[in-house]
């Protein structure tokens, strides 16, 4: 007896120009290669630049907070229409 499966491709989503969101990433001294230092973290280094520029008060504490956590390995970082957008890692 052959059992099949019913599969639905979602419809791509409405996105309009700027606003796709790359995929969620862990800060490079999470990886396990040998190499990690060789790699530039480019969200690492954008993260920094935001800082560097923002000028509410609220906004750079937030997000140095969130460098920190990165670099940590409790956030992931992604980026959406050019902005940072982080989600909180649990680990088992």
């Amino acid at each position: 007896m052959k059992t099949e499966m019913a599969t639905k491709r979602p419809k791509q989503p409405n996105w309009k120009f700027g606003e796709r969101c790359t995929e969620f990433q862990m800060h490079k001294s999470q990886l396990s290669l040998l190499s990690v230092r060789y790699i530039i973290d480019y969200s690492e280094q954008k993260l920094k630049y935001f800082i560097k520029t923002v000028t509410d008060t609220q906004q750079k504490e937030t997000l140095t907070k969130v460098l920190e956590s990165y670099k940590k390995g409790e956030v992931a970082v992604a980026w959406k229409a050019g902005k940072p957008v982080w989600v909180n890692v649990t680990k088992d």
